[in-house]
């Protein structure tokens, strides 16, 4: 093999590697705008727990009270925490 022949495989290798890393960039992107999704769809949840956590602790009280069990509180969301 001469040096041109060396110099054109090695060019031919560099832009299959340029190829595959552009792929990859385009794999991650889609990637990233699914994780955002996740997160708007997961803030979603969060806030309609928010919402419906007080009335739903206030008829569980009101139930336990009636039927003399103990009064327990809804928990709190970890990831919600996790996030601040």
């Amino acid at each position: 093999m001469n040096s041109e022949q060396k110099l054109d495989k090695m060019e031919e290798q560099i832009n299959i590697i340029i190829d595959q890393q552009l792929i990859i960039i385009k794999q991650l992107e889609r990637l990233n705008n699914n994780c955002g999704r996740f997160d708007d769809h997961i803030n979603l949840v969060e806030d309609v727990y928010d919402v419906l956590k007080t009335p739903l602790d206030f008829i569980i009280q009101r139930v336990n009270s009636i039927t003399g069990e103990e009064s327990k509180s809804l928990p709190s969301l970890e990831y919600k925490n996790a996030k601040s």
